[in-house]
């Protein structure tokens, strides 16, 4: 048993006691979330420095593409197909080649696995045509700029005058992400 003088000062203490490691144990609280919010500073400003030091390659890439993307849009790579300045365009080259016959079938088009990316198969039959000749005739089909194409392959076949080659181009049309058919 505690004597009845010393219990108010015992009291006393261990209110401080309590007081004081109430006190310890919010000051470590406090402590550890203005660390956590240090380190989240340090994160974003870090963060904020890296795109800073991004942004004139940044910058410097969207003019670039910028550029790309009006002569993609001017060629017809862009929207909907243009079938029609496909066609004109393989006139055009049959003119210029001084070519007996140009016929050609167009396939629908179809969905790459790129989304929004789509294909357009063209069966050619070029008459008369070489291997020599074909690089040439291609890249005039090319710089008349009405679409972009790969080629997919080329047949010639050359017995018999006229010479004939046989290929199938892909026509590439991007209607963007997102878009309907």
């Amino acid at each position: 048993m505690i004597p009845t003088e010393l219990r108010p000062p015992l009291t006393a203490l261990i209110l401080s006691l309590v007081a004081g490691a109430a006190a310890v144990g919010a000051a470590l609280q406090l402590r550890s979330e203005a660390a956590a919010a240090r380190q989240q500073a340090q994160r974003a400003w870090t963060e904020a420095h890296a795109t800073l030091e991004r942004l004139p390659k940044r910058i410097a890439l969207i003019r670039t593409m910028g550029e790309r993307y009006d002569e993609l849009q001017r060629r017809g790579f862009m929207g909907n197909e243009r079938r029609l300045d496909w066609i004109s365009a393989l006139a055009q080259t049959q003119r210029a080649f001084v070519l007996q016959g140009v016929t050609w079938r167009l396939e629908p088009s179809r969905p790459t696995a790129l989304p929004g990316l789509s294909a357009t198969r063209m069966h050619l039959s070029l008459t008369p045509m070489d291997p020599e000749r074909l690089g040439a005739w291609l890249a005039s089909l090319d710089a008349l700029g009405q679409g972009l194409f790969t080629v997919e392959q080329c047949d010639w076949t050359p017995t018999g005058p006229p010479q004939r080659m046989q290929c199938t181009l892909n026509w590439w049309t991007w209607k963007g992400v997102g878009s309907g058919p």
